[in-house]
């Protein structure tokens, strides 16, 4: 955002008469703490706004608008006091609830939960907020399993798990469009030892119509036909524009008898929706091409 559209976005936006205080209370609460916690982030980032300071005078309304938004950032629980201040543009619309980082007798952590806020339909926004919380609470309990059965097989082959580690489990997410009453935002779940699995979850919302957006609702009935061309022709292409991009093919002597190759999209195809309003389809890790691949994902134009 350059200067002017900032400035412009400033006169537009209406401070409330509480937020002053609601940040002093924050920022003294900090304070306080800081002796005990030198690695603090907002810390870290406050250096960092003093030596910018030392260069460059920001004006007070600037100043306060950047605070906001660093302290929407780096503190969950202004975080959540953020919900009822009014937004300045979308910047509060997906929250960052929790953001942490712990460790178990067997694994290492670092979670960032997101949380949709501001919608006026509030059943809807708890309904998408308790769908999040309980997909994060079976990736934990699914991905502790496997920490724990790996920290045992380990153990009974008598091998140095300091060798490798704890077994690292990583969530975030990623918003990829928040405007015109839609909502797109992915779940990432990493988890393994020296190398990782990946897997990710879309969300699709019309938050006018209140529904999930499927592919039909973006690309017409058709969506299948048009959605399996335009995959079958970016792979095509991607394979002889670079050697080291390797589908799987149903003639592939390694892989007869078995479903990973690309042969048409699912009923439940999973999809985000890109910057450009369109449709983004992924595949898994292993499903329709090596490991190394990682999740392909395919733009289809409307």
């Amino acid at each position: 955002m350059n200067f002017k559209k900032g400035k412009n976005l400033y006169k537009s936006t209406k401070i409330p008469k509480d937020l002053n205080q609601k940040i002093s209370k924050i920022i003294h609460e900090y304070e306080s703490n800081k002796e005990n916690n030198n690695q603090n982030i907002l810390e870290k980032i406050n250096k960092k706004i003093l030596t910018k300071q030392s260069k460059i005078i920001l004006s007070t309304a600037m100043s306060f608008c950047f605070l906001f938004v660093i302290l929407l950032n780096t503190n969950v629980t202004f975080a959540k006091t953020a919900k009822n201040i009014p937004i300045i543009g979308k910047v509060a619309e997906i929250l960052t609830w929790a953001d942490y980082h712990d460790e178990t007798e067997n694994s290492q952590r670092d979670i960032k939960i997101p949380e949709v806020a501001q919608l006026d339909n509030e059943i809807l926004q708890n309904k998408i907020n308790n769908k999040i919380a309980q997909k994060i609470v079976d990736l934990l309990n699914e991905t502790e399993k496997s920490a724990n059965q790996i920290a045992e097989e380990i153990g009974k082959n008598n091998i140095n798990g300091s060798i490798y580690g704890k077994y690292h489990i990583r969530i975030d997410y990623e918003v990829k469009y928040n405007k015109d009453n839609i909502l797109s935002f992915i779940l990432i779940k990493e988890e393994g030892l020296n190398t990782s699995s990946k897997d990710i979850y879309t969300y699709n919302y019309n938050l006018e119509t209140e529904k999930e957006i499927k592919l039909e609702d973006i690309l017409g009935k058709d969506y299948k036909k048009i959605v399996d061309k335009q995959v079958y022709k970016q792979i095509e292409e991607q394979e002889k524009s670079d050697k080291n991009i390797r589908y799987f093919h149903a003639d592939d002597e390694y892989i007869r008898g078995e479903d990973n190759y690309f042969h048409g999209i699912s009923e439940n195809q999973s999809f985000y929706i890109n910057k450009d309003g369109n449709p983004v389809i992924i595949f898994d890790k292993y499903s329709i091409a090596a490991g190394y691949m990682g999740t392909p994902e395919f733009e289809i134009l409307k």
